[in-house]
């Protein structure tokens, strides 16, 4: 049955089985025209063997599909019919936790080189200067050289792939084991397929390379050190096979963050609609063996077939739409009045009476029940991942707001898990779950290394930025003294919103103030801007 697995090993076996090499045989037929092996004991003290013949139709149908795996081809095939079948799909993917390559993660600890978010506009060369130091950790040289050398743009122009690759490729030329080529792809698909494929490919350097790749339809470049697949996309035996995957998701460090939203879990479906054309183009940077006179960008697309990756589709879960479904933002209390009622739905859904956490103090906290549904409901992928989950296992407490998407006119809803709020301090959270606002599905996390005060702008601040903007903006005299006197009294409205031009995550969102008849925004980093 694992012979596609263990094909030399189980070559050994079966030869012994036919030729019985060995003196404990003592002449015995094991495995014949006429005879077959259910199982076999050899003991240790006496050698004696002992042999249990059964030539059952079940064993023989495992023990052909065991040998017939053997062959790439079939075994390609053999999964595409499953994959076309509902049901067996579906039974294939609960009991197949997939292909997993997560660079710079051991350990429940993620060692993959960080820099602190740059001074310069430029945060183009952080993503090379990041790969040349998980390829070499004794790389010293600054993104601000690098950019220099590198950098032949206009002033404040982000780099492109081309200048990407040739940083790379001139930065590790005197070790001779990496290539870098810059590719350009129309079909979005064949772009994600590259650079999974070749980031599962180990050069002669020794280790898998992480892509570079461009989201939000602009240069703004992020490192790929990882993905999930359902099954491992390169064969060692023929590098420019392209075998056909379906990719789960992938991991992503944003050189433009530090702490929270610098780390980021991704779904294939949210990956493949934040991952946008340049100018019609899918730009990628990626290490693929060198292709001698014809490219090895060319001779992937000469093997390539559209149907050959595919997108996972999101999964709601019952759980995290309960969490999701949320028309208003309901305050950070010490109650936590949400979680309680979420927490006794729940068990009534699970044929148990409803709590009384406040009666009976040895009673599961209703917290830990909404983690404990949470945590069951997080793809296979974060539920593997040491680093998030140890994490996610340590939150005794959980806050929940809604945000609306204005680029994309739909609200999504962000779960912030983190420490118990000590009375009069600041909320602070580890891990930022985001759900979608209509079917509750997870399309992202991100995790830091160490709690950080989060959201790091309370609403109050933000009325009272809002309200500072607003008196800066009217001019001074009486209407300034009029202008003041109302926006002491006035009332007002607030709403998280997120917009691209707004700042670069969405785990910060920015704050809608509408006040005096005025509408104020108030970002994430403080900057406010009134609209009239």
């Amino acid at each position: 049955m694992i012979a596609d697995l263990r094909p030399v090993a189980a070559k050994r076996l079966w030869t012994e089985l036919v030729q019985r090499a060995q003196p404990f045989w003592g002449g015995r037929i094991a495995l014949s025209p006429l005879n077959n092996v259910e199982s076999l004991r050899v003991a240790k003290a006496s050698g004696q063997v002992t042999v249990n013949h059964l030539k059952g139709s079940w064993n023989l149908v495992l023990q052909a599909e065991g040998w017939a795996l053997i062959d790439g081809d079939l075994r390609d095939e053999v999964f595409a019919a499953t994959q076309r079948n509902a049901f067996l799909k579906r039974g294939f993917d609960r009991l197949s936790a997939g292909y997993t390559l997560q660079l710079g993660s051991e350990g429940g600890t993620i060692s993959f080189p960080a820099t602190p978010p740059p001074r310069a506009h430029l945060t183009g060369p952080r993503p090379p200067r990041m790969t040349l130091r998980f390829l070499d950790p004794s790389y010293t040289r600054s993104q601000q050289d690098l950019a220099a050398a590198y950098h032949r743009g206009v002033a404040g122009e982000e780099l492109s792939a081309l200048e990407l690759a040739e940083a790379l490729n001139a930065e590790t030329r005197p070790l001779r084991r990496y290539h870098f080529e810059a590719s350009g792809d129309v079909d979005q698909l064949e772009a994600i397929r590259r650079f999974v494929h070749w980031m599962d490919y180990v050069p002669p350097g020794g280790k898998h390379v992480p892509a570079l790749v461009p989201t939000g339809g602009g240069l703004a470049w992020k490192v790929v050190r990882g993905f999930v697949v359902d099954a491992k996309p390169f064969d060692a035996s023929d590098p420019f096979r392209i075998r056909p995957v379906e990719l789960r998701g992938v991991w992503l460090n944003d050189p433009r963050l530090s702490g929270l939203g610098y780390n980021v879990f991704q779904t294939a479906a949210f990956f493949r609609d934040e991952y946008r054309p340049v100018a019609g183009v899918h730009w990628s940077v990626n290490e693929p063996p060198i292709g001698g006179p014809v490219s090895a960008a060319t001779r992937f697309s000469q093997r390539w077939q559209r149907d050959q990756l595919r997108i996972a589709r999101p999964e709601p879960r019952e759980g995290l739409a309960l969490l999701a479904q949320a028309a208003e933002d309901e305050p950070m209390d010490a109650a936590q009045g949400w979680v309680e009622r979420i927490a006794a739905r729940l068990q009534r859904q699970s044929g148990l009476l409803a709590p009384r956490w406040r009666q009976d103090p040895t009673e599961e906290r209703p917290e830990r029940v909404v983690l404990a549904t949470l945590r069951a409901s997080l793809p296979a992928a974060l539920r593997g991942d040491e680093a998030f989950i140890k994490r996610f296992d340590c939150a005794e407490r959980l806050s929940r707001f809604a945000v609306t998407d204005l680029d994309r006119v739909r609200s999504y809803v962000l779960v912030a898990l983190g420490p118990r709020q000590r009375p009069g301090a600041a909320p602070r959270a580890e891990l930022v779950i985001e759900l979608d606002g209509q079917t509750g599905a997870l399309t992202q996390a991100t995790w830091s290394d160490s709690e950080v005060t989060y959201p790091g702008l309370s609403e109050a601040e933000a009325v009272s930025r809002a309200r500072r903007a607003l008196l800066e903006d009217e001019r001074s005299g009486l209407r300034g003294v009029f202008a003041s006197w109302r926006l002491r009294w006035a009332t007002a409205k607030v709403a998280r919103v997120w917009a691209a031009r707004h700042g670069p995550s969405r785990f910060h969102p920015s704050y809608r103030v509408d006040l005096a008849g005025a509408t104020v925004l108030v970002y994430a980093d403080g900057r406010s801007e009134v609209l009239r």
